[in-house]
């Protein structure tokens, strides 16, 4: 498991790729600034015979940054507005990755 030094250090580092810079704003709270690693994976499905195109924004980040969020809790990354759709915190290495939408679920 990391530290949470360990994970700063990853955060502050560029070559990890966890460089991306997100506004978090938790309902009703106070909005911060944390780093994280933002992705936005193309993924092609194929429904009832119908091809189907679509991203899947995520932001992984250091868990204690976001402690208690929920869905719909909003982060501002690179001026879009996204809205927290899934948690999957990763209890071993400090990280949690949050599935986001620009819709709010």
């Amino acid at each position: 498991m990391f530290t949470s030094d360990d994970i700063d250090a990853i955060l502050d580092d560029e070559g990890f790729g966890f460089s991306d810079p997100a506004t978090y704003t938790p309902q009703g709270g106070e909005a911060s600034v944390i780093n994280g690693d933002f992705r936005n994976d193309f993924q092609m499905a194929q429904i009832l015979g119908i091809d189907v195109e679509s991203a899947s924004p995520a932001f992984e980040c250091k868990s204690t940054d976001i402690t208690g969020v929920r869905h719909n809790d909003t982060l501002v990354i690179s001026g879009t507005t996204y809205y927290v759709q899934g948690i999957q915190p990763e209890h071993s290495s400090g990280f949690t990755m949050l599935m986001l939408s620009k819709n709010q679920v």
